[in-house]
């Protein structure tokens, strides 16, 4: 397991501590709460006013995609996995992307 983070879109969750995130690869699940998923603010990392990144846990690598978990959801999906593009994941630097 390694340790890095995903470039995502976001907006205000429905409490003060929380907000929605989107990323490609979200929308492959069902269990989403209408405008995606919840996650901690305290995790989520902002960019600017709609994107920014959210940590994960890679479990595998594939030559074009990842297999991830998000480190800080809130909802149903908490433990969850995902498959998303190896171009959507930054190692290191949490803001390399334009």
């Amino acid at each position: 397991m390694e340790e890095a983070y995903l470039k995502c879109k976001y907006s205000e969750g429905l409490f003060s501590d929380e907000y929605f995130i989107n990323f490609k690869g979200s929308f492959e699940r069902e269990d989403s709460l209408g405008d995606g998923f919840t996650v901690m603010k305290e995790r989520f990392i902002v960019k600017d006013k709609t994107s920014g990144l959210m940590p994960i846990i890679i479990e595998t690598t594939g030559k074009l995609t990842s297999k991830i978990r998000l480190n800080g959801i809130k909802d149903a999906s908490a433990g969850a996995f995902f498959t998303v593009p190896n171009e959507e994941i930054f190692p290191n630097n949490p803001f390399p992307y334009n």
